[in-house]
C-alpha cells in the first residue's frame, strides 16, 4: 500500500499537514515514549524494581531515589518504568482480541444481512448486559488471580462495542457502488471484505481500539487494585496504587501518586488520540 493511499484512508489531505492537531500529536508522542519505555524497561530502570531495602523505606524524592521509595525501600521510578510493561500489555491484548473478533462479526453480519444480521444485532444487544469488571472478577474466581483471566474476560465484554459501531459503518460501505462493481467483476465475498471493505473501515476500527485501550487500562488497573490481577512483587501501575494507599495516610503518597499519574496521563493520551482519528474518519465520510 502506498503512502498516499494510506494517508488518504487516515484522512490526510493532499497539500495539508495531517490534522491531528497539537494535542493529537502531543498525545501520540507521549504514547510513543511510553511504548519505548515499556520495551526497553530493564535497560532504562536505574535500580532493581524488586530489590527490598527496608532501611530506605519511604524515602522522599531525591538524588538516590528520583521519585522516592515505597514501604519496602524499592525505587518507585524503577517500578513505574518496569510496571509499564504489564500495564500496557494487558490492555493491548484486550483491544486486539476485541477488535479482531468484533470487526469480523460486524463485517460478516453486514455482508450477509437479512435474518442473520437481525440475530447478530439481538445477540450483541444482549451481550451489553455483561459488565466487564464483574465478568473479569468471575473469571478470576474460576481460574485464579493473574493477568490472563481478566484480559480474556474483558476482551469478551468489549467485543459488542467494537461490533456495533463497525457494523453500522460496514452497512453503509456495503451499499456503495464500488462493492457492486467488484461483485459484477466476479470477486468473491471473502476477497471483497478482506481486500476492500476492511481496509476502508480501518480508520474507524483504529479509532475505536485507541479509545478502548484507555478504558481497558482503567479496568485492568482496577482489577489489580483489588488484588485480583497482577500479583506482587511484579510491578504494575494499578497494583502500585493499591500498595501505596496506606502510605497516603502516613504522609508518603509517592508510590500511589506517581503510579496513578502514569495511568491518568496514558489514558488521557489514548482518549485524545482516538478522538482525533475518529474525526478524520467522520470528515472523510
Amino acid at each position: 500500500m502506498s503512502t498516499l493511499i494510506l494517508s488518504r484512508r487516515l484522512g490526510f489531505r493532499k497539500g495539508s499537514a495531517p490534522g491531528l492537531g497539537v494535542l493529537g500529536w502531543s498525545s501520540a508522542a507521549f504514547l510513543g515514549l511510553v511504548a519505548l519505555t515499556a520495551v526497553f524497561a530493564p535497560l532504562i530502570a536505574p535500580q532493581d524494581p524488586l530489590q527490598i531495602n527496608l532501611a530506605d523505606a519511604h524515602f522522599a524524592p531525591g538524588s538516590e531515589y528520583l521519585l522516592g521509595s515505597d514501604s519496602n525501600g524499592r525505587d518507585i521510578l524503577s517500578r513505574v518504568i518496569v510496571g509499564s510493561r504489564t500495564s500496557l500489555l494487558g490492555p493491548l491484548a484486550v483491544v486486539a482480541i476485541a477488535a479482531a473478533l468484533g470487526s469480523t462479526i460486524a463485517i460478516g453480519s453486514a455482508w450477509i444481512g437479512g435474518k442473520f444480521d437481525q440475530v447478530v444485532v439481538r445477540v450483541v444487544d444482549a451481550w451489553f448486559s455483561f459488565p466487564g469488571i464483574l465478568l473479569a472478577i468471575l473469571a478470576v474466581a474460576v481460574f485464579g488471580p493473574g493477568l490472563v483471566a481478566p484480559v480474556i474476560a474483558l476482551a469478551i465484554s468489549y467485543i459488542p462495542y467494537s461490533a456495533r459501531v463497525t457494523r453500522s459503518a460496514a452497512i453503509r460501505e456495503r451499499e456503495l457502488p464500488y462493492i457492486e462493481a467488484l461483485q459484477v467483476q466476479g470477486f468473491s465475498a471473502w476477497r471483497i471484505c478482506s481486500r476492500h471493505l476492511l481496509p476502508n473501515l480501518t480508520p474507524l476500527i483504529v479509532a475505536q481500539a485507541t479509545v478502548a485501550f484507555g478504558y481497558a487500562m482503567v479496568d485492568l488497573a482496577a482489577i489489580s487494585f483489588l488484588g485480583l490481577g497482577v500479583q506482587p512483587p511484579t510491578p504494575d501501575w494499578g497494583l502500585m496504587v493499591s500498595q501505596g494507599k496506606n502510605g497516603i495516610l502516613q504522609g508518603y503518597p509517592q508510590e500511589a501518586l506517581f503510579a496513578g499519574l502514569a495511568i491518568v496521563l496514558t489514558v488521557l493520551s489514548f482518549n485524545i488520540l482516538g478522538d482525533r482519528i475518529s474525526r478524520f474518519y467522520q470528515e472523510r465520510g
